[in-house]
């Protein structure tokens, strides 16, 4: 293949570092210069920043009584307790709101009260309180409903339930509007009171299942009227953290601070927790009897959650996830398997039949992809819309009608792009829409596509939200410099996720030494050979493969990578993840 016309997919953007300090911080703290460098690259760039992150421990956690409205839902529950009414608990059908619901129906059972959850439908109910809110109640004869991952923009629906006396406790994390829900407590980080210097008390990025978690942690304390937890309890708690833990990395909250701890200690209590559903969810993701990461996390057990959802059977999810049965655990996680199967079909499927669409969109010089059907699949929009993106570079707008009139949609925007500005500036011709930078939804009369993709157009071009995505790389390797040793070393850096990036490496020159092979069940996966100054590297690649098929022995790339150690009959071996491949210096 001719390489001088392979560009790169992404723009290539170097991250500028002071190698005379990280030698000093490497020099200081044993660390080798590679890992100082690349936590500079984070922003952390004192010998006790790094210490802390090395050390990150649950006692960065705030105290429940600081978050907002504490002492409300404390009082709530408990009088739901002592006067033996059943709680519903209104989740949402993605892993967070499914975490939560499942870590609170624990908490409540615990104490002794009846917990009725409730997980809408994707489709049929769609997000937060609806209109059906007040006949579950009526249903149950609940007199207190605690949402969890949803509530802060119920505004209608909450003013509803007060008016007939039911008590609400909302656990949430999405920001708020300007209107504020009247209800017993609303218990959301965000509503913290900042500072005179603009800056929140302490760190409030948490997902909804965390602060479930928080609220479960002085709930327990208050209810067995210990400060300090027994051990017993502190058993019970930490098996409560396996599911903020799943939802943390799941929701793509920021690993600082309490994020990382509470990732960190859920990642190494899963696989030997004391609930069967989470042990078994776990056992899917471990492989070769590694430890569990955050990588698993978000690449398999996410997935494995968020299918039952996206096929509107997100039941299925919250049954495994509170599995009190080994049995019962395994027939439920077999069940979730098989739907993320169907769940990669359905989107693939989707996929195919829009990137037509998308890739003349792109072709014409459209400055965001704009795509949907009355036949589109409402339920895996947002993996589709990411695929798009991944595979344009341009924000992408999928969506599906839903009902005669009624389309829905999900968008999802490359680095140093935002969705949910880009919707701002049509929204006189959308029913609904939320969400931020990377991802939004919106909902939109489908007469109005046409209008609404100039209008994206248009924002985009107006925002300057064109061109290339951009490709953070921390730093120019060569083959051989990543080494087993070395690669361990990284590892006391995880857990890496949204906010403490993976380290992203680039190496120039190197020589494609064999034919690329295609491999994987799906035939989905790209492996190569590379050659430099005598060293071989083995390379994979996940994504985009169309773009590289004509590569061919002898041809000379520049590659920017993921390096992670491959386990495999006992050896560990050096492999990179290829993220993207250009020309020499193009």
């Amino acid at each position: 293949m001719d390489t001088a016309i392979l560009p790169s997919h992404y723009n290539w953007h170097f991250l500028s570092g002071d190698s005379p300090k990280s030698q000093a911080l490497a020099t200081e703290l044993s660390l080798p210069p590679l890992v100082t460098q690349i936590l500079m690259n984070r922003g952390i760039s004192t010998p006790e920043a790094i210490k802390s992150l090395l050390k990150s421990s649950l006692r960065e956690l705030p105290d429940p009584t600081l978050l907002p409205d504490y002492l409300q839902a404390r009082d709530a529950i408990f009088r739901a307790r002592d006067e033996k009414h059943p709680v519903i608990i209104y989740g949402d059908y993605d892993a967070d709101g499914l975490c939560g619901t499942a870590l609170l129906v624990r908490l409540l059972e615990h104490i002794g009260v009846k917990a009725i959850p409730f997980i809408p439908d994707r489709l049929a109910d769609g997000y937060s309180l609806g209109p059906n809110t007040m006949k579950l109640v009526e249903k149950h004869s609940a007199k207190l409903v605690i949402t969890v991952d949803n509530g802060t923009s119920a505004v209608a629906e909450l003013a509803e339930l007060a008016a007939a006396g039911i008590e609400v406790v909302v656990v949430d994390h999405h920001m708020a509007g300007d209107e504020l829900p009247n209800c017993t407590a609303l218990m959301n980080p965000w509503l913290l009171p900042k500072n005179e210097d603009g800056e929140y008390p302490f760190f409030v990025q948490f997902c909804g299942a965390a602060v479930a978690f928080i609220l479960a942690w002085g709930i327990l304390r208050e209810h067995h009227q210990q400060e300090q937890l027994s051990d017993k309890l502190r058993e019970f708690l930490m098996d409560l953290m396996c599911y903020a833990s799943i939802a943390t990395i799941s929701d793509m909250m920021p690993l600082h601070g309490p994020n990382r701890a509470l990732v960190k200690s859920g990642l190494l209590r899963m696989p030997e927790s004391r609930f069967p559903g989470i042990r078994e969810i776990a056992q899917q993701a471990i492989r070769n009897d590694q430890p569990l990461g955050a990588g698993e996390i978000g690449f398999k057990i996410a997935p494995l959650i968020n299918a039952a959802g996206r096929l509107f059977q997100a039941e299925v999810s919250l049954q495994a996830l509170l599995a009190d049965d080994l049995a019962d655990a395994q027939r439920l996680v077999e069940k979730l398997t098989e739907l993320n199967e169907q769940r990669k079909i359905v989107t693939a499927e989707q996929a195919s039949k829009l990137l037509g669409d998308a890739q003349r969109q792109h072709q014409d010089g459209n400055n965001i992809v704009f795509v949907g059907s009355s036949d589109a699949h409402f339920g895996v929009l947002g993996i589709a819309a990411a695929n798009l993106c991944d595979h344009t570079g341009l924000p992408t707008f999928c969506w599906a009608e839903c009902t005669p009139g009624v389309a829905r949609g999900s968008a999802r925007a490359p680095r140093g792009h935002s969705v949910a500005k880009l919707l701002s500036h049509v929204s006189s011709l959308l029913n609904k829409h939320g969400g931020h930078a990377a991802a939004a939804g919106f909902e939109f009369d489908p007469v109005n596509a046409e209008q609404i993709m100039q209008g994206l157009n248009a924002a985009a071009v107006s925002n300057g939200e064109v061109g290339k995505p951009q490709l953070d790389i921390d730093i120019e390797v060569s083959p051989g410099e990543l080494s087993t040793p070395l690669l361990k070393r990284f590892v006391e850096l995880e857990p890496f996720g949204m906010g403490f990036k993976e380290p992203v490496f680039m190496c120039s020159g190197v020589t494609v030494a064999s034919e690329p092979r295609i491999v994987g069940k799906n035939q989905n996966v790209m492996q190569f050979t590379f050659e430099r100054d005598g060293v071989i590297e083995k390379g994979i690649l996940f994504k985009m493969q169309e773009r590289y098929q004509q590569l061919a022995a002898g041809d000379i790339i520049d590659v920017v990578f993921n390096a992670n150690l491959n386990h495999f009959r006992g050896q560990s071996t050096v492999q990179w993840l290829l993220l993207d491949i250009r020309s020499p210096g193009s």
